[in-house]
């Protein structure tokens, strides 16, 4: 389902809003904040539009990391971080839960969208 509604948006919706969709949660697009703003901005002008597609396509064609909590897939230490209304939430839970647990931190950011760490910060600035 998630994978026929990602072809529909991207033959229906611009690059930007594509990339603002998978970064923002609905809430903050629709309140469309300065920082959203800015995004879309930086998004819209960039010098090498053509690039930003490519790396668009390849994020959006990349498998899924086969990690096994019994193995020892990575050797150091990881922290997920993800924002409570973020479009990815599931994502994040589904991976912190087949990461060993001695080695992996979880944090889930209250008040936070896609880019928790930058809209935590972008709000204590201001």
């Amino acid at each position: 389902m998630d994978w026929a509604a990602q072809k529909l948006t991207s033959v229906t919706s611009s690059l930007s809003e594509q990339i603002l969709t998978h970064l923002f949660s609905q809430e903050e697009l629709s309140a469309n904040t300065e920082l959203v703003q800015a995004h879309r901005d930086r998004i819209s002008k960039a010098s090498n539009l053509i690039n930003v597609e490519l790396l668009w396509k390849t994020y959006n064609s990349r498998r899924d990391l086969n990690i096994d909590r019994s193995s020892c897939t990575f050797k150091c230490p990881v922290m997920l971080v993800v924002g409570d209304q973020a479009p990815y939430e599931d994502a994040a839970v589904e991976c912190n839960s087949k990461m060993d647990p001695t080695t992996t931190s979880f944090l889930k950011m209250a008040d936070a969208g896609g880019l928790p760490q930058l809209t935590q910060l972008f709000i204590r600035r201001y």
